[in-house]
């Protein structure tokens, strides 16, 4: 589905959107369920995701000279920031900001997801947030 970069790139995007902590981080969280949905209903964005994770791999390396999965968290927190507001100098399949926000968002409902769906493994994000399932 993805090559090693982008895969790398991928995880480490995800944990920058959600930084592990006490917690996992959005990797950990949302890795079975963004695995699933990619291969089924939104295997339709997975073009997109590669070209966007590739793009997102070589801002990276024209701005620090190092790969997007090398950067430190607080580097990588600049960059999506930067690309953000800014736009990119690599050819995106769609404006940085709306990949990220769209990543965003598939990382959010992988980390508090039923654990069924692949995501939120032992309900450890419902946890962090105080939710508890009764019955």
């Amino acid at each position: 589905m993805f090559t090693k970069t982008e895969w790398d790139t991928l995880q480490q995007l995800a944990d920058t959107l959600v930084p592990p902590d006490d917690y996992p981080g959005g990797w950990e969280g949302a890795r079975g369920y963004l695995i699933h949905a990619l291969q089924t209903h939104l295997q339709a964005a997975l073009p997109e995701y590669r070209a966007a994770l590739c793009a997102l791999e070589e801002e990276a390396r024209q701005r620090t000279g190092n790969a997007f999965a090398q950067l430190p968290l607080e580097e990588r927190e600049q960059l999506l920031a930067e690309l953000e507001q800014n736009g990119g100098k690599a050819p995106w399949p769609m404006h940085p900001a709306r990949f990220i926000a769209r990543a965003a968002q598939h990382v959010a409902e992988g980390c508090y997801a039923n654990p069924e769906n692949g995501g939120n493994p032992k309900g450890v994000f419902w946890q962090m947030i105080g939710y508890e399932v009764t019955g």
